[in-house]
């Protein structure tokens, strides 16, 4: 109206829930390994939030501070969003790759999970009904002769079964931490 009265009723701003998970290191560094491991913990612990929230994150962040107070930060929208461990530590690791462009010691570790969305509850349309990701009809061309080999093929053809197969890990990997404390399991990796 002319008067500048607006009778709708007045609203908090909406806030997009999101996961922040963060590290300070116990010594400054700029060893690829301490590196890794505390984003390996940060991006296990954030992913497993989600998961209690019964969310799943489309987009994820990380921040790094080096020690000369200068901070580098990268994002990525997800064309699937993630909610086990192994996908988010596949991302985070990328992510961080792209924003450590210095060979400085870095002090702080960030990592936030957001554009949280609900975890949808249908399974999918084209794959074995028993469990193993494969699409339909793996099962009967076993039957049929097909060598272990070629089957491998046909399962890896299947992204579907690689989430599947890493969602049931991670489920398993939670209850272990459930009942023996976080740090009763986690990644360990390989020497390069």
């Amino acid at each position: 109206e002319a008067r500048g009265i607006d009778p709708s009723p007045v609203r908090p701003p909406e806030t997009t829930p999101a996961v922040r998970e963060e590290e300070t290191l116990a010594e400054d560094s700029n060893e690829d390994a301490v590196h890794r491991e505390a984003l390996d913990h940060l991006a296990t612990r954030a992913a497993a939030r989600v998961r209690r929230m019964n969310r799943e994150a489309a987009r994820i962040s990380i921040r790094l501070c080096y020690v000369d107070g200068v901070e580098s930060a990268r994002e990525e929208a997800l064309a699937r969003p993630v909610t086990n461990d192994f996908a988010a530590r596949e991302v985070v690791q990328r992510l961080f790759e792209k924003a450590r462009g210095r060979r400085i010691q870095i002090r702080h570790l960030e990592i936030t999970m957001a554009d949280l969305r609900e975890a949808p509850r249908q399974l999918g349309l084209f794959e074995d009904p028993g469990g193993n990701g494969a699409p339909v009809g793996n099962t009967l061309a076993q039957s049929n002769g097909i060598s272990l080999g070629e089957r491998e093929e046909v399962m890896e053809m299947a992204p579907a079964g690689k989430e599947r197969r890493d969602s049931a890990l991670t489920a398993a990997l939670d209850r272990i931490r459930g009942r023996f404390g976080v740090a009763a399991v986690g990644f360990k990796r390989r020497s390069e």
